[in-house]
C-alpha cells in the first residue's frame, strides 16, 4: 500500500504538482482528516504510517475543497484555452488521475471509501468548471456544436469526465450526476453565456453515436489525430456504466469495434507514433499480451482501473500502466532516460536493476543499446497473464521479452492455480499425441482437417473416428472387428489432438479409460463374445459439471479445484451400467450462465470451424470437441440454450429434452436449488440416430429409480411415429421481435422451410409477438438471488467475474413472496402459449394444431468472443420445459449470403439487435460456419422432436439433390 500510493503521487507531481499554488489556511481541516484516519483501521487491520497519511492528505488536498474557493489557484490555466493540448500539465489530467487514484484507494483499503468518494466528487466538480475545458476555444470555435465540450471529438476530456462519473457511481452509489445532472457554464466575454445541461446517460449516448458513426469506433483528441490512450478511458467509463445500471453491456459493445480496428492496423513494422498519428497497441489474444507501442500519463487512470474486483476483464488480469507495474507490493518501473527497468519491493527506499543498463544517465553508447537485451528509452512495461515481461524499447523500434517470470504473491494464487490446471492438461497428453510446433504455429481458421492430416492417428483409429452412428460402432465391436481398448485408444488421441487445437477439455482420463476398455474386452472375452450393454466401448464425454469418483469437477471455477468427490453422478453411473466408457470432461465456462465457452480457470475454447469465433456454450467445450470428431457422443446440459447454441454453432446436432427426461442428480450447477427454471440435461452428437439411441438407452436404465427428478416415462415409440407422419405442419419462426435474423440465418430458414413444403407437409408463420414477455420473465429468474451463489463460488478463491455473464445484482433479488408471482406469472404465460399453440389449427391445412416450429437458434451462423447475446429464440423452450433438436442446415456461403439492401435498411430496436447487425458484416467473418436451426415441440415430447427432426433433414437431403 505504502509504496503504490507514493508512486502514484510521485506521478501526479509530475503531471500536475506544479500547476497548483497551495494555501496553509486549510491546516486545522487536514488536521481532522488525520485524526479521523488514525481511527480506522486499512484492510489488514494495519493503521497507516505517518508517510501515508501525508501521501494520502496530498490527494485529498488538491480536491478536498469546494471548486468555489477562491484560495485555490490553478497558475497558467489560460493554457487551457489557447495552449497546446499536447502538455500533460493541462489541468484535467492531474485533476483525472487523482481521481482515479482515489478510486483505487478506495478498492484496495475499503476503510477510506467515504474519503474516495469526497475526492472523486471534488474531482468531478472541479472537471466540470470553464478553466478545465475553455480551450475548446482554441480548437472547435467553428464547430457546429460550440461551446458544448464533450459532443464533439474532444475524447481527452469527455473520456475522463466518464470514466470518473462511472467509477463515481459505483464506488458511492450515488446517482446525482445521472438524476439531477451536471451543466457546462460558457461564461467568456467574447461570446453569450450558455449553460448546457448532461447526464451520466446523455454523456455515454453522445460519445457512443460519435464512435457508432467512425469506422475505427475512434473520437479525436484534437482535431484529425486519434489516440488510443485517449480511448482507453471511455471505453471503461462504457464498461462500468453498463455494470453499475445494469445496461446488459449495451455502451461497451462499441469497445469490440474498437478492438477490432487496433488488431487489424496493429502490425506495422515501424513505429507508429511516427506515421500517422494513430498510437494503436498490439493485442495478441492467443497469449494474452498486451504492448503500448507509445505511452503518456494517459495509461495510468485507464489501467488503475483495470486492477478492480468490481471491474473485470479477464485479458488483463494485472494492470500495465506508464512505464510501471505493481504485483501487489512491488513495483515495476521502466526507468526511460537510463535505458533500464527497476523495481521496488515492498518497504523499500530504493529500486533494484531488473535489466538494461546498469549505469545511470546516458550509460551505454548507441550502439550497446542496440544490441539484444540493452535497452534505449524504454517507455512502457506489459506483462502476459503468466506474468512474463515485455518492454516495449521504444528507441530500437522493438519490443523485448524479458527471460524471466515474475512470481505472483499469494493475493494472485487463483492465477497459479489455473496455471498449473492448464499445464496439468496438457502433461496428461503423451508425447507421441502431441501436435508438432509446425502446426500449432500456423494454425489455419478451420482446423477440422488436422486430425486426419497431422499424422498422429493410424488408419484404424481414422477409420473408428469417422464412423458418426452409434449403433453401427457397437455393432462392429460385437462382430470383433474392433475392441474397446481400440476405439478408446482412437477417442483419446483424437480428444487430446482437437484439445491442443482449441482448448476444450477440462479433465483427461485417458489411463482410467484404456482400464475400463481392458475390462471391457475381457468380458466379450470370457463370455464367448457378449457385450455389457447397448453401449459396449463406446467412448461417452461429459460437461464438467458431472461428478467421476476421484476426480475433480471445478465447473468453470478456481476455487472447486481439488475437491474431488469419491462418487458418480447418476447419469455417469446410467452409462457405465450399458457399457459405455468415460474418457474426458469437457470445457464450460465461468458460472456456466454464458453462451461462450471462457473462463479464469482454461481461459478460451474456440470454434474449430472458424477459430475467431466463438464455440457458444455452455456446452461449448462438447460442441468443439464433437466438430473435431474427438467424441461421438456427449452430455451437455442447458438453462437458456446451452446445448442447443453449441450445436448449432459447431455443426452437430443436439437434444434440448424437457425437464425429468434425463438424470440431473449429483451432479454440480449453477443456481443450484432454484427450481424456477430448471436446467436440463441432453445428449450431443453426430447424428439425429444417436440422440434416438441415447434417449431409447437411458430410459431404458429407469433412471426415475434412483433420481426423483426424472419422469417414470419409458421411450415412447408411437410418439417418435407422430414425429414421422406423412403429413406434419410445421410453424416457422422468422422473427423473435429482438434480433432481426443475418441473412445465412434466413437462407437456413427459407431453405428449411422449402424443403418441408416440397415433401409436402404444411407450414404455417408461428407469432411470437409474446415473446419478449416470456424472455423478461426467464431472466428475472436467473437473477432472483441476487448473484449470491455465483459470488459465492467466485469468493472461494478471490477470482474475478468475467464480463458478459448472466448474474444478478442486489437491485435483482427476489424475496419468496416475490418469486412466487414470478412463478405464478411463468404459470400464466404457460397457459396462454398452449392456448395460442392449441389455436393454431384454424389456420393449418390439416385442421389440428401444430405438430413442431422450425426455429433459429440465434440470429447469426456464430459470433465472437464477449459478444452481446440474446436468448430470444432459446430461451422461451427453457421457460416453458419445450423440447427441442437442433440440426446442421446449411454452410455459409461467400456468395448466396452477402448484406442484402433489405438487411441494410432493417430499424434496429433495441441494442441486441444492433449488436448483432454489427457484428454481421458480410459472409467473409464466418466463413465455414454451419447453421443450424431447431425443430421445437411440445413439453415431453422429445421422441417426437426426434422424429420431425428427421423429418426436416430428410425433406433438406431431397430437396438438395433436386436441387
Amino acid at each position: 500500500m505504502k509504496i503504490f500510493i507514493e508512486f502514484l503521487i510521485f506521478l501526479n507531481f509530475l503531471s500536475g504538482s506544479s500547476c497548483v499554488s497551495i494555501n496553509h489556511d486549510q491546516k486545522n481541516s487536514f488536521d481532522e482528516i488525520k485524526r479521523n484516519l488514525l481511527k480506522n483501521n486499512d484492510a489488514t487491520k494495519q493503521l497507516l504510517s505517518e508517510k501515508e497519511l501525508k501521501l494520502i492528505r496530498f490527494i485529498s488536498y488538491l480536491t478536498y475543497m469546494q471548486t468555489t474557493a477562491t484560495n485555490l489557484t490553478w497558475k497558467g490555466w489560460e493554457k487551457n484555452y489557447d495552449g497546446s493540448q499536447l502538455d500533460l500539465d493541462a489541468i484535467r489530467y492531474p485533476l483525472a488521475h487523482i481521481g482515479y487514484t482515489a478510486a483505487a484507494l478506495a478498492h484496495r483499503t475499503p476503510n477510506y471509501r467515504e474519503l474516495a468518494i469526497k475526492i472523486l466528487k471534488d474531482t468531478i466538480e472541479r472537471m466540470l468548471t470553464i478553466e478545465v475545458w475553455g480551450y475548446i476555444d482554441h480548437y472547435w470555435k467553428k464547430a457546429a456544436t460550440f461551446p458544448d465540450p464533450v459532443s464533439y471529438e474532444n475524447i481527452m476530456y469527455s473520456g475522463h469526465l466518464l470514466q470518473l462519473l462511472t467509477l463515481y457511481e459505483s464506488i458511492s452509489g450515488d446517482f446525482r450526476y445521472d438524476t439531477d445532472g451536471f451543466d457546462f457554464i460558457w461564461n467568456k466575454t467574447d461570446y453569450p453565456i450558455t449553460k448546457i445541461h448532461y447526464t451520466t446517460t446523455k454523456l455515454a449516448y453522445v460519445i457512443y453515436d460519435q464512435m457508432n458513426k467512425e469506422s475505427s469506433a475512434g473520437v479525436s483528441c484534437e482535431p484529425g489525430w486519434i489516440y488510443t490512450i485517449c480511448q482507453n478511458h471511455p471505453h471503461l467509463g462504457f464498461r462500468l456504466y453498463d455494470l453499475v445500471h445494469n445496461n446488459s453491456r449495451k455502451f461497451s459493445q462499441i469497445s469490440s469495434k474498437w478492438k477490432e480496428y487496433l488488431k487489424t492496423h496493429a502490425l506495422e513494422d515501424i513505429p507508429l507514433y511516427k506515421k500517422d498519428r494513430y498510437f494503436k497497441m498490439l493485442y495478441q489474444r492467443e497469449t494474452h499480451i498486451w504492448v503500448p507501442f507509445f505511452a503518456s500519463t494517459g495509461n495510468d487512470g485507464w489501467n488503475l482501473a483495470w486492477m478492480s474486483s468490481w471491474f473485470d476483464y479477464n485479458e488483463t488480469s494485472n494492470f500495465i500502466c506508464d512505464g510501471w507495474k505493481i504485483i501487489q507490493q512491488t513495483v515495476y518501473a521502466s526507468d526511460r532516460d537510463n535505458h533500464r527497468v527497476m523495481k521496488w519491493n515492498r518497504d523499500a527506499m530504493e529500486g533494484i536493476f531488473v535489466t538494461g543498463s546498469q549505469d545511470e544517465g546516458e550509460g551505454l553508447t548507441q550502439l550497446k543499446r542496440n544490441e539484444t537485451n540493452q535497452l534505449n528509452w524504454p517507455v512502457s512495461l506489459s506483462f502476459d497473464r503468466h506474468d512474463n515481461l515485455y518492454i516495449d524499447d521504444a528507441g530500437n523500434y522493438r519490443v523485448q521479452s524479458c527471460s524471466f517470470s515474475i512470481k505472483m504473491s499469494s493475493t494472485h494464487d487463483w492465477e497459479e492455480k489455473a496455471i498449473k490446471k492448464r499445464s496439468s492438461l496438457l502433461d496428461l497428453i503423451p508425447q507421441e499425441w502431441r501436435l508438432p510446433e509446425s502446426i500449432l504455429t500456423a494454425l489455419p481458421n478451420d482446423c477440422t482437417m488436422i486430425p486426419a492430416q497431422c499424422g498422429i492417428l493410424s488408419e484404424l483409429d481414422l477409420e473408428i473416428t469417422e464412423i458418426n452412428e452409434i449403433d453401427e460402432l457397437v455393432h462392429r465391436i460385437a462382430e470383433g472387428r474392433y475392441t474397446a481398448v481400440e476405439v478408446t485408444t482412437a477417442y483419446c488421441k483424437r480428444a487430446a489432438i482437437a484439445h491442443q487445437l482449441v482448448n476444450c477439455l477440462a479433465e483427461i482420463l485417458f489411463t482410467q479409460a484404456l482400464d475400463r476398455a481392458k475390462i471391457l474386452d475381457e468380458h466379450y472375452k470370457s463370455t464367448g463374445g457378449k457385450t455389457m450393454g447397448p453401449l459396449h466401448g463406446i467412448p461417452i464425454s461429459f460437461k464438467d459439471q458431472f461428478n467421476i469418483r476421484g476426480v475433480e469437477t471445478a465447473m468453470g471455477y478456481v476455487g472447486y479445484l481439488d475437491d474431488i468427490l469419491e462418487y458418480n453422478s447418476i447419469l455417469v453411473n446410467c452409462v457405465l451400467s450399458l457399457g459405455a466408457v468415460v474418457y474426458v470432461k469437457t470445457a464450460l465456462p465461468q458460472t456456466i450462465m454464458i453462451a461462450e465457452t471462457r473462463s479464469n480457470l482454461l481461459g478460451i475454447t474456440v470454434n474449430p470451424r472458424n477459430r475467431k469465433l466463438s464455440c457458444g456454450g455452455s456446452s461449448g467445450g462438447e460442441g468443439s470437441l464433437l466438430a473435431l470428431k474427438g467424441s461421438i457422443c456427449g452430455f451437455g446440459t442447458d438453462i437458456g440454450g446451452s446445448i442447443r447454441i453449441p450445436s448449432a454453432l459447431n455443426g452437430i446436432y443436439g437434444l434440448r429434452p424437457s425437464d425429468g427426461r434425463f438424470p440431473y442428480g449429483l451432479a454440480r450447477n449453477s443456481l443450484n436449488g432454484q427450481e424456477s427454471v430448471s436446467s436440463v440435461v441432453g445428449p450431443m452428437t453426430r447424428s439425429l440416430g444417436n440422440i434416438r439411441t441415447i434417449l431409447k438407452v437411458i430410459t431404458e436404465t429407469k433412471p426415475w429409480l434412483v433420481d426423483p427428478n426424472v419422469h417414470n416415462i419409458p421411450w415412447r415409440e408411437d410418439m417418435f411415429q407422430e414425429g414421422q407422419a406423412n403429413k406434419l405442419c410445421f410453424g416457422v419462426i422468422r422473427y423473435d421481435h429482438q434480433v432481426h435474423l443475418s441473412p445465412p440465418v434466413q437462407r437456413a430458414i427459407d431453405t428449411a422451410v422449402a424443403a418441408v413444403r416440397k415433401a409436402g407437409h404444411d407450414v404455417v408463420e408461428w407469432d411470437t409477438s409474446d415473446s419478449v414477455e416470456g424472455i423478461e420473465i426467464l431472466l428475472k429468474m436467473y437473477f432472483a438471488d441476487g448473484g449470491k451463489d455465483i459470488q459465492t463460488a467466485l469468493n472461494i478463491s478471490g477470482e474475478p467475474l468475467l464480463p458478459g455473464v448472466f448474474t444478478g445484482s442486489k437491485e435483482d433479488e427476489l424475496s419468496a413472496y416475490e418469486n412466487w408471482q414470478l412463478n405464478l406469472a411463468r404459470t400464466t404465460y404457460a397457459i396462454k402459449y398452449l392456448a395460442k399453440w392449441n389455436k393454431t389449427s384454424e389456420i393449418t391445412s390439416t385442421g389440428c394444431p401444430v405438430d413442431g416450429i422450425i426455429s433459429p437458434v440465434l440470429a447469426l451462423p456464430a459470433y465472437p468472443t464477449e459478444f452481446m447475446f440474446s436468448v430470444g429464440y432459446t430461451g422461451i423452450c427453457n421457460l416453458l420445459q419445450l423440447s427441442s433438436v437442433v440440426l446442421p442446415v446449411i454452410q455459409v456461403d461467400q456468395n448466396l449470403d452477402q448484406i442484402t439492401h433489405e438487411y441494410r435498411c432493417i430499424e434496429v430496436t433495441n441494442a441486441f439487435d444492433q449488436a448483432a447487425k454489427d457484428a454481421y458484416k458480410g459472409p467473409e467473418t464466418f466463413k465455414n460456419i454451419i447453421v443450424g436451426l431447431q425443430v421445437i415441440c411440445r413439453r415431453l415430447e422429445d421422441e417426437k422432436a426426434i422424429g420431425m427432426a428427421m423429418v426436416l433433414e430428410h425433406a433438406l437431403q431431397s430437396y438438395r439433390s433436386n436441387s
